[in-house]
Order: C-alpha cells, then sequence, then structure tokens
C-alpha cells in the first residue's frame, strides 16, 4: 500500500544572506517617500513601488522550476510594511484573478514575538473531516515565526494573516507579487 498526497501547495523558505542594515535603511528611507496605504495591515505602513535589484535577483533564483519549463520572464511588484507595537494584518490573499503568479515575503527585522505569519488550509471544511482528524490533526492552519534574512513564497490565493506585534520595535517585512510569468 502507498498514500500519495494530492493537491499539496507549496511553500518556499529560503534562508538568506542579504546586507539588513543596508535594507532596513532603504525600506525607511522608502517609506518618506511614499504614501501608506491600507489592504490587509491594522496600523503600520504598508508602501508600494519598493525597489531592490539584490532581492529581486534572489527571488528570482528562488523560484521553483518544474521539470524542463523554466521561467524565461516575470515582473515583481514589492513594498514594504512596518508593522510598529500592537500592529498585524488581517486574513488575506493576493489576487490571483489579476494574474499573480506567486507571492511572497522577505523578513529584514523581526524581534522575537513580532507576530507570526499565519497561513490556512484552502481546503473546504478541513478541520471538521474525520480523515484529516487522523492524518494532521484537523489543523486548518499553520504559523512560521518570521526570522531576520528569510525568504518565504507561496501561491498568491494561499489565505494568511500576521499576528500582532508584541513587542516594543518595529517589525519590518518586504512584501511582493510575481506577475506576467512566461515559462
Amino acid at each position: 500500500m502507498s498514500v500519495t498526497p494530492m493537491f499539496v501547495t507549496p511553500l518556499i523558505y529560503e534562508e538568506c544572506t542579504l546586507d539588513l542594515v543596508q535594507l532596513e535603511n532603504e525600506c525607511r528611507s522608502h517609506c518618506t517617500k511614499q504614501p501608506s496605504v491600507t489592504r490587509s495591515n491594522i496600523g503600520g505602513l504598508q508602501t508600494d513601488k519598493f525597489q531592490n535589484r539584490e532581492l529581486f535577483d534572489l527571488i528570482k533564483q528562488s523560484l521553483p522550476l518544474v521539470g524542463d519549463r523554466p521561467i524565461t520572464s516575470l515582473k515583481i511588484e514589492a513594498w514594504v510594511n512596518i508593522n510598529n507595537p500592537g500592529d498585524y494584518n488581517e486574513m488575506h490573499h493576493h489576487s490571483p484573478h489579476v494574474g499573480t503568479f506567486m507571492s511572497g515575503v522577505f523578513y529584514v527585522k523581526c524581534p522575537p514575538d513580532c507576530g507570526n505569519i499565519k497561513f490556512y488550509d484552502p481546503r473546504p471544511h478541513i478541520d471538521s473531516s474525520p480523515d484529516m482528524m487522523y492524518y494532521e490533526e484537523g489543523t486548518r492552519s499553520r504559523e512560521l515565526s518570521p526570522e531576520p534574512n528569510i525568504l518565504i513564497m507561496f501561491p498568491s490565493w494561499l489565505e494568511h494573516s500576521v499576528g500582532v506585534n508584541k513587542t516594543l520595535e518595529d517589525r519590518i517585512s518586504i512584501s511582493f507579487n510575481i506577475f506576467n510569468v512566461q515559462y
């Protein structure tokens, strides 16, 4: 007998070596030049149009490849998130209906207890299904603690949220969407 997982949701998690001091300075400078927008954030700042070639190259290199289908073209749109103490992000997704191929987050500054990222199982009724109670204890979500210099990528349709920043420091991350993918 064999058990074959079906409809697995890919999550890419990569440890990186970017210069976080320089990146934090770029993020803070960017936030002084761009107006903050409100999307899923409750408090804090979200500013569009962030650019960083080194980070974008890292994202491109980290994209998963499927067999002989290399990705030959893509566009990245990124924004800076600064969650002050008490700030958080409500459950949301990244608009897959507008052509978002994949989404992600890169952690610049994240002291302990600054708010975990929580991913929600996209399958309906998973938390009450008897078979999933057996295989996965009926877990409807999974949380990851943010760490500095970590890149996480996931399908844009995967709903997620960010917990309350319970520290006295800012939590800084760069979120992004990938569009116009050709392979």
